[in-house]
């Protein structure tokens, strides 16, 4: 049930519209300090081509993860392009139970992720845009009066570079950025949607301890956030129906704000089946397609319940039924 997570948010990324570049941000960035530096993220020298391995092992060691270069460059190292990609990365950052959130176009977004505690892992492209020098590097300081940055970049542990010169190799690699933090934190520039896409591509790939605490972050950082309400729940819900605690996921999906999407009425149902409540299941699926008429996945879900043993109807079972649901 997981998919239906993953494509919902992706309909409503589509919904909201491309991510706008915010890169004229005013400086100074008044409400963090002029200079801030990391100075206890620690620093991989990289040997020839093991920038990615390199830079990944900064974020991650400032993490706390026992990990270095070395370690790291067999498995993100792709020996036809001489380097890493950025997804092998992201990949390897989950696989040691962090969450990847992709930071927005904007310096001020870098700045504040700095500020906040958090380096952040870069692509540059040092070359032309017809011939590329791709590189991995992490962003740890800033200086806004004299519009620097400090990074921890190839060999050297401070780099100090121009504002101006970091946006155009930055620019020439789509600005791509990631801040890579424990799944139960929320970065400092996070908005709820980037954010809980994050969280359900930890779930994807079962990750579902570090997925649960995310959703609950979520949860935390957003109360008053329909869509996130919606969302969270349900991938605790699908979280807890996968490890096969039926009455914790249909509590997750009745739970906040209600039934707000057919994900939520669906996956009760499936929830009430595995529990033993057929019956009811029937009369949720039914209440669901009444609700969304002619929602697809409603509709096949009807039909493929509709099949399977029913049963139930016990005082528990009955009391799981949510009370705006009639019989069909």
């Amino acid at each position: 049930m997981k998919l239906h997570l993953a494509a919902l948010l992706a309909a409503i990324f589509i919904l909201g519209g491309c991510t706008s570049t915010r890169l004229n941000s005013t400086l100074p960035v008044t409400d963090i300090p002029d200079r801030v530096e990391l100075e206890e993220v620690p620093f991989f020298s990289q040997r020839r081509q093991q920038c990615g391995a390199a830079a990944l092992a900064t974020v991650l060691a400032y993490r706390g993860a026992e990990v270095t270069a070395a370690e790291l460059e067999p498995l993100v190292y792709i020996p036809g392009r001489e380097g890493s990609l950025a997804i092998e990365l992201v990949a390897q950052a989950r696989q040691h139970q962090q969450l990847a959130y992709p930071l927005e176009p904007a310096l001020e977004d870098l700045l504040r992720e700095v500020a906040a505690g958090n380096p952040v892992l870069v692509m540059q492209n040092l070359g032309l845009s017809w011939l590329p020098q791709w590189h991995f590097a992490v962003v740890v300081g800033f200086d806004q009066p004299q519009r620097t940055l400090v990074l921890r970049s190839g060999n050297d542990q401070r780099r100090l570079v121009a504002m101006k010169t970091f946006l155009n190799t930055w620019g020439k690699a789509d600005y791509w950025g990631r801040v890579i933090l424990s799944p139960d934190r929320v970065p400092a520039s996070a908005q709820p949607l980037p954010y809980l896409r994050a969280a359900a591509d930890l779930e994807e790939l079962q990750l579902l301890d570090a997925a649960a605490a995310s959703y609950r972050a979520a949860l935390a950082q957003w109360p008053d956030d329909n869509d996130t309400d919606g969302l969270a729940r349900l991938g605790l819900g699908n979280i807890a129906y996968s490890q096969q605690q039926y009455q914790e996921a249909i509590g997750w999906f009745q739970s906040g704000r209600g039934l707000q999407l057919p994900q939520h009425w669906n996956n009760l149902a499936y929830s009430l089946q595995a529990a033993g409540c057929g019956d009811e299941a029937r009369r949720v699926i039914g209440c669901a397609v009444a609700h969304f008429p002619g929602n697809g996945l409603l509709q096949e879900s009807a039909t493929e319940l509709q099949a399977l043993t029913a049963g139930g109807d016990t005082d528990v079972c009955r009391t799981q039924v949510p009370a705006n649901c009639t019989a069909p």
